[in-house]
């Protein structure tokens, strides 16, 4: 059988073995190695420019994207405490959104955590907001970032339950229920802190 070499004119190797004769030996390898040569010389390629290239449109793309990205929903909130001594406010703050059923019943379709924003001038204690005492404190209370709470609020027809926790020797829960809307939630939604056994968690 003729060797599988080509001689320097290109032609096929006339010399018998069985693949390729002791001239010719060296062309394989030759050959994976020109292949490697070449698959290097396109990944160096698309290293060093073509991905320099994707990654500065990618960035001059991303104000736009990031525009559509779903709002975080803030509500207003205002705290008034009777108490006679300073206590800690949770920044930890739970929402559950509900829809009547009935003139009885409301549903719980969507809850949460929420995070109250620590207002100017404000002391904390271990992260923990302080409230002073005979006073009120305003801050807001920020949602977390969610398409169907977002389609909740501008369609209408629920309302939200908002959560606040305290702390003053035991942990007091303060809720208040507003309906989920613009019109209504531009305004505080005001929480009374005062010492209510009742209200301890």
């Amino acid at each position: 059988m003729a060797c599988y070499g080509r001689t320097t004119g290109g032609r096929r190797c006339k010399n018998q073995a069985r693949f390729f004769c002791r001239l010719h030996r060296w062309q394989p390898a030759a050959f994976v190695f020109s292949v490697l040569s070449v698959i290097a010389v396109f990944a160096g390629l698309f290293q060093d420019a073509v991905r320099p290239l994707y990654d500065f449109f990618a960035a001059d793309a991303s104000p736009a994207a990031s525009s559509a990205v779903t709002p975080r929903l803030s509500i207003p909130i205002r705290i008034e405490s009777t108490w006679g001594e300073p206590s800690q406010l949770d920044r930890k703050a739970d929402f559950f959104i509900v829809q009547s059923r009935s003139q009885s019943s409301q549903e719980i379709v969507f809850s949460g955590s929420a995070r109250v924003e620590i207002p100017p001038a404000s002391m904390t204690i271990s992260d923990d907001i302080s409230v002073p005492s005979y006073g009120d404190l305003r801050t807001v209370v920020t949602l977390p970032a969610s398409k169907q709470l977002s389609e909740m609020y501008a369609s209408g027809g629920y309302e939200i339950q908002l959560v606040l926790l305290n702390h003053h020797g035991h942990t007091f829960r303060h809720m208040e229920q507003r309906l989920f809307e613009a019109d209504v939630l531009k305004n505080d939604v005001t929480f009374w802190f005062r010492l209510d056994l009742e209200q301890v968690r």
